[in-house]
């Protein structure tokens, strides 16, 4: 698994966890860049499905029913997820505040079937 920040490569294109926050309200807003490196343009679409977060207790967090975009990334083109397509240019996850407990200790971010990225994982560590 990769750590926050590092860049997962695959078939032409990269995909990166930048940064991570843990708010007071109980979401959790994750920065997505993803790049296309392929020689050409490709349409990038996803969803909901694409990503799952999970923490080391076991808690699922579930993400906004209007997740999902498509878009067509040129070559060399880059691009942030986007909850919703707000403007932040973060991945919204909700929770009740489970990770406030202390034994939730890290997380573990899976995309899954996105673009030409099979799969790829980042751990993620829950500041106390």
């Amino acid at each position: 698994r990769l750590q926050v920040g590092e860049t997962w490569e695959e078939n032409g294109v990269k995909f990166t966890l930048d940064g991570v926050e843990f708010k007071t309200d109980g979401n959790i807003n994750l920065i997505l860049i993803f790049e296309n490196h392929t020689g050409g343009a490709i349409t990038f679409s996803w969803n909901a499905d694409n990503f799952r977060l999970v923490d080391n207790v076991g808690n699922k967090y579930g993400q906004p029913w209007c997740n999902n975009d498509e878009i067509i990334l040129e070559t060399e083109q880059s691009t942030r997820i986007r909850s919703c397509n707000w403007s932040e240019g973060i991945l919204r996850f909700e929770s009740n505040k489970e990770f406030f407990q202390q034994s939730v200790t890290e997380m573990t971010l899976t995309a899954r079937n996105l673009s030409r990225i099979n799969k790829a994982e980042w751990n993620i560590v829950v500041p106390h």
